[in-house]
């Protein structure tokens, strides 16, 4: 057993409080960091997540464009005599054709 006089706090210079602010235990400092760490994973996780969203709409135009310069190109190859025609150009042939 210690003596009366001797105080762990005094032989340990680490123990000694030199300020006035209330001491905050370990377990309450983890606890906070490994929210911190959560949120930032979870901010990383969603940055990731629309990243990955952009990426898979602008591949999606990109498969919808390429479908249809496809489709384009084989309609010009089976029809070569025809020309690519507007809207207004088939209405109008179809309105004289009827005449």
């Amino acid at each position: 057993m210690a003596p009366p006089d001797h105080s762990p706090e005094s032989s340990n210079p680490r123990f000694v409080r030199t300020d006035s602010r209330p001491q905050i235990s370990f377990a309450y400092c983890r606890m906070v960091a490994s929210l911190e760490i959560r949120a930032m994973l979870r901010d990383q996780m969603m940055g990731f997540l629309q990243t990955a969203i952009v990426f898979l709409l602008l591949t999606n135009a990109v498969s919808a464009l390429v479908a249809f310069y496809a489709m384009k190109t084989a309609n010009a190859l089976t029809r070569p005599g025809q020309q690519a025609k507007s809207a207004i150009e088939r209405k109008l042939e179809a309105l004289v054709g009827r005449a």
